[in-house]
């Protein structure tokens, strides 16, 4: 796994470039020797997260339901698709979408005190 994630990791440089900082949680593919030898023998800075995995819990929630509830639901999509969905998904998820953690109210009812109402 810390190979794939090195080889990865040299894509993302090749378009990129180098990044000063890059913050993992304490996944061993990120922890290893492999990986932690590799960005620190090009001068960038490692942060790892003090919660670990459980520092990622609520991210990893809603890219599962994003993916689950939104990608998942086509067969191919441009990156101009993709883009215009994920637009769409984002604002149906905090207006319409009611979240059980939020008593089954949408995030804006909850933040903004408001829901929002669309008419077909």
């Amino acid at each position: 796994m810390q190979t794939f994630c090195v080889e990865a990791a040299r894509e993302a440089i090749c378009k990129y470039g180098t990044p000063e900082v890059i913050h993992t949680d304490k996944g061993k593919q990120f922890v290893g020797k492999e990986f932690t030898e590799f960005f620190r023998s090009l001068g960038t800075k490692l942060s790892v997260s003090e919660e670990g995995f459980k520092g990622n819990v609520l991210m990893e929630r809603l890219i599962r339901t994003y993916k689950h509830e939104c990608l998942y639901l086509w067969e191919e999509l441009s990156l101009k698709e993709a883009k215009e969905v994920t637009g769409q998904f984002k604002d149906y998820y905090n207006r319409e979408r009611p979240h059980q953690a939020l008593g089954y109210k949408t995030p804006d009812e909850v933040y903004y005190g408001h829901s929002c109402c669309i008419v077909v």
